[in-house]
């Protein structure tokens, strides 16, 4: 690949996105592609080979909350004033016979309360879809706006669960006030864009920082297997 300075590639997603590639010095690494397991999980639920990911079900050992299972990967952190954009991407092969919806990955604050800013879920109809909540007031509870990002519709093409792989590829476009802009591409296609921006609004919960999750997040215990193939986090300029 032919490479200037530290743009490695333009590449274009679909009508809505071109973006660059960018090579990050390694004094420099990426905090959004440093990953750990996110509150531990059961014996055998998350293994790792290389940038391959197995995940399998678990309960949920995170604290508070209704969901009863969870395996999954949270990354480092970076500051809500951070500005840029960010590619989450991965091959995933999902295999389950349940219908639960399924959250594949999040944008968290860590707030008590509240859905985090941004879930990717997988409904039952194998389409994909964004929700987010706005928290108001900073104090632990339940007192938030739901459901922000729902307006966004869902994909047109279907994630199966028949252990088939897919590419899932997540933009976020950081604009440095606790807001971003999402773009969902199911093997490079763009399904489904939304933004969150809590704005100047006194009322609402500022975020203190950002990280990514990833991995299999439920309200009820199911069997499944999801293998996440060459998963990575990398820098990218947008051009528009």
């Amino acid at each position: 690949m032919r490479t200037t300075g530290n743009l490695i590639s333009a590449l274009c997603l679909g009508p809505a996105v071109a973006f660059a590639l960018m090579a990050a010095p390694a004094a420099k690494a990426n905090p959004l592609d440093r990953w750990r397991v996110s509150c531990g999980a059961e014996a055998g639920a998350i293994t790792r080979s290389g940038k391959d990911w197995t995940f399998k079900t678990s309960r949920n050992l995170c604290p508070g909350g209704i969901f009863k299972q969870r395996a999954e990967l949270e990354s480092d952190k970076i500051a809500p004033t951070q500005k840029g954009a960010y590619r989450f991407s991965t091959t995933l092969a999902i295999t389950s016979a349940s219908s639960e919806t399924l959250t594949l990955f999040q944008i968290h604050d860590g707030r008590l309360g509240c859905g985090p800013p941004l879930m990717v879920r997988l409904g039952g109809d194998g389409r994909l879809f964004i929700t987010g909540d706005y928290k108001v007031g900073d104090q632990p509870g339940e007192n938030c706006i739901r459901d922000v990002l729902s307006a966004s519709g869902k994909s047109a093409a279907r994630l199966p669960r028949d252990g088939t792989a897919h590419k899932l590829e997540v933009i976020i476009d950081f604009d440095g006030q606790s807001g971003f802009r999402v773009f969902l591409y199911l093997d490079g296609t763009l399904q489904v864009t939304g933004a969150y921006r809590p704005g100047s609004d006194p009322r609402l919960w500022r975020s203190k920082q950002f990280y990514f999750k990833h991995g299999v997040y439920s309200q009820n215990v199911i069997p499944y297997t999801v293998t996440s193939r060459g998963m990575r986090v990398d820098k990218i300029r947008l051009n528009q």
